[in-house]
Order: C-alpha cells, then sequence, then structure tokens
C-alpha cells in the first residue's frame, strides 16, 4: 500500500444530505477535500488495489456535476 492516498469520504444522498457513516477510501486518482467522488466497496475495490491488499473502499471516479430532480 506504498503511495496510496487515503481520505475518508461521507456518503451522501442525491440530495446532497449524508447517508450513513464516514467511510475511509483509497484513493488512486486525485481526488482532494470538497469533491464528489464515486467509491467501489467490497471484493471489487481490492482487486481494483491488489487482490491481496486490506482496501475495502476505493475512489473510482470524480462527479464534474449531477443533477437531481425531486
Amino acid at each position: 500500500m506504498e503511495n496510496l492516498k487515503l481520505l475518508l469520504v461521507q456518503p451522501i444522498h442525491a440530495d446532497g444530505t449524508d447517508a450513513g457513516a464516514q467511510v475511509i477510501c483509497a484513493d488512486r486518482i486525485g481526488a482532494g477535500q470538497g469533491e464528489t467522488v464515486i467509491v467501489s466497496r467490497g471484493s471489487s475495490a481490492r482487486v481494483l488495489i491488489n487482490k491481496d491488499s486490506p482496501v475495502d473502499a476505493v475512489i473510482v471516479g470524480i462527479v464534474d456535476s449531477f443533477e437531481y430532480r425531486h
């Protein structure tokens, strides 16, 4: 896990409200504070880093924008 940045991510609902507890995510794409990201969790996240790594959540994308209609 050398050279792997870890970020604390707050899951949100589509309307921007909190959706549960924060998650520590491995970041290989260069996300930063305040950005909305897409996270992969579980065994699929582990495979993205290394199948033997102890990672359970990985940032796989940065969201440029999204639209929510209630």
